[in-house]
């Protein structure tokens, strides 16, 4: 099981609930997996949820998606906290988003400013489109490959190790591998179809790293005693 799993599922609960950008959610995710890997030691007793919420703060502003540091700090207090009434503007509040703030700064500072991502999401698209147009009208309204496409791309950032030890383009041909095989969707006379999208893709690499995302991400989910 991950570590910190819980804090990168958190950031994407809060993302989706703060409506941003599906770009801003990932870049989140992996900005906070990085800093958490190389975090100074004198900060290890920092909460790594208002780490998280530190994270997609800054994503917006990476992304171009701004979100207002008091949207970040009410949602995301809401999403750890479900069975509180909302944080009232009080010590506390201000507490709480200063140390956003705060974090904020520290983040950049240990990732050296560097916060340029390549994201999977462009390639993903591109793919859907290319596919789009080898399948017939019908066989593609039939079978709804692009929302299974992009619900496995968004679940895989609950495992940004998996997702930053490839490159983009192949955690999209994954996510898009995945998807035909749900639907059973085959291209006959182009079984080969992700060497034309990509061409360092093998089958034996298709096979092997879509197995291995499943695993990480729906069989590791299962065995987890907290949910």
């Amino acid at each position: 099981m991950l570590k910190h799993r819980k804090v990168f599922e958190y950031i994407m609960e809060a993302g989706v609930k703060l409506e941003a950008k599906s770009s801003t959610v990932a870049a989140a995710v992996v900005i906070c997996y990085k800093f958490l890997n190389r975090m100074p030691p004198e900060e290890s007793s920092v909460c790594p949820y208002t780490i998280g919420a530190a994270c997609l703060y800054l994503a917006g502003k990476v992304e171009e998606d701004m979100l207002k540091i008091r949207d970040v700090t009410n949602v995301c207090y809401r999403v750890i906290n479900p069975n509180k009434p909302p944080i009232e503007v009080d010590e506390d509040y201000w507490n709480l988003r200063e140390g956003v703030g705060r974090l904020e700064y520290l983040v950049l500072r240990t990732m050296g400013f560097q916060l340029q991502l390549v994201h999977p999401h462009k390639f993903l698209l591109h793919y859907l489109v290319t596919l789009k147009h080898w399948l017939s009208p019908s066989a593609w309204e039939r079978s709804p490959l692009a929302e299974t496409a992009w619900t496995l791309l968004r679940d895989a950032y609950a495992r940004p190790d998996w997702v930053t030890a490839h490159s983009p383009q192949t955690v999209a041909i994954i996510c898009l591998n995945l998807a035909l095989r749900i639907h059973s969707v085959d291209f006959p006379l182009a079984p080969e179809w992700y060497r034309i999208l990509h061409s360092e893709m093998t089958s034996k690499k298709l096979i092997t790293l879509s197995k291995e995302l499943l695993c990480k991400l729906y069989e590791e989910q299962s065995a987890d005693p907290r949910g």
